[in-house]
């Protein structure tokens, strides 16, 4: 299972506190503590899944996570926000759909992980919540994104945008057998040539001499040597046979061209998505740099 299925979008936490460690308080939120069990319950499926990671440094991630969402939840009850367990259990149901699992294999998922149900729900709410609170409290923040802003950042891009060389092309390639001798690699050269005859001679095509179309290849993804024989081909020409330490190839050049950005009506859409995300993120940042101004935060870790 990749492990991008339960890793959650806004938060990477999880659970059990080791009993040997002595519990102490490791932030405060106005007259709000953060235990250190509890963030380390949070911590645990990352640590698990990456048992090498700065323990530490996660701790203080966590901890930076957890006091987000205690001001959340704040600013939720001001604004009378809710999540129900309606929609807990809809956005499970959907992450289970999407990933072909069943209840069992879902939460043996979980538990793989280092996740408890109810923990992963817990924090699945408090992703919700935080959604829809940022959604309330960035709104007169986020500027709508116009047709001019998405023209003019095609145009930065397109202006950015490094060009290069790429080959359409295909290939006949043909393996010898290792250890059978000198003779049968000329056997194997002559059959590659008699291919090369026909197909310049055009009574053939790549697919009759059992070739393939490679397709679309960057200059700066072929070895140097490639990049040679395709450089002198005009297009639908052939190259030479070229040995290879295991056989024999040659290339056709179907097409050349440059690489570039793409048009505009075919990118406006995806630009407008991303220049939406981005507002939104710098407002969500603003809002909560809002937040954490408006309350009194010492951390002890």
């Amino acid at each position: 299972m990749s492990r991008a299925l339960i890793v959650l979008a806004l938060l990477t936490v999880a659970p059990v506190a080791r009993a040997q460690l002595v519990d102490r308080v490791v932030a405060f939120v106005d007259d709000e503590v953060v235990l250190l069990s509890e963030v380390r319950e949070r911590a645990e499926p990352e640590l698990r899944m990456d048992p090498e990671a700065d323990r530490l440094a996660v701790y203080r991630r966590v901890l930076g996570q957890m006091i987000d969402h205690e001001l959340v939840q704040r600013e939720a009850r001001r604004l009378s926000v809710v999540v129900s367990s309606e929609e807990v259990a809809s956005a499970i149901q959907r992450l289970q759909q999407q990933n072909g699992l069943d209840e069992h294999q879902w939460l043996r998922a979980l538990d793989d992980q280092g996740w408890t149900a109810p923990l992963y729900e817990q924090v699945l709410r408090e992703q919700i919540l935080q959604m829809k609170v940022m959604q309330l409290s960035t709104f007169q923040r986020v500027e709508p994104v116009t047709d001019d802003d998405v023209r003019a950042e095609w145009e930065r891009r397109s202006a950015a945008f490094e060009r290069e060389t790429r080959y359409r092309v295909a290939e006949l390639t043909r393996t010898q057998p290792v250890g059978n001798g000198r003779d049968a690699r000329d056997v194997a050269r002559v059959r590659m040539e008699s291919d090369l005859a026909r197909l310049r001679a055009g009574s053939a095509t790549m697919a009759e001499v059992g070739g393939t179309e490679v397709g679309w290849v960057r200059a700066s993804e072929l070895p140097a040597e490639t990049r040679d024989l395709l450089e002198g081909l005009e297009e639908g020409a052939f190259s030479d046979v070229h040995e290879l330490p295991t056989g024999f190839t040659l290339l056709q050049l179907l097409e050349r061209g440059e690489t570039s950005l793409g048009p505009f009506e075919t990118l406006a859409e995806t630009i407008r998505s991303e220049l939406v995300a981005e507002r939104y993120r710098v407002a969500t940042e603003e809002a909560m740099a809002e937040l954490r101004a408006g309350a009194m935060i010492a951390r002890r870790l």
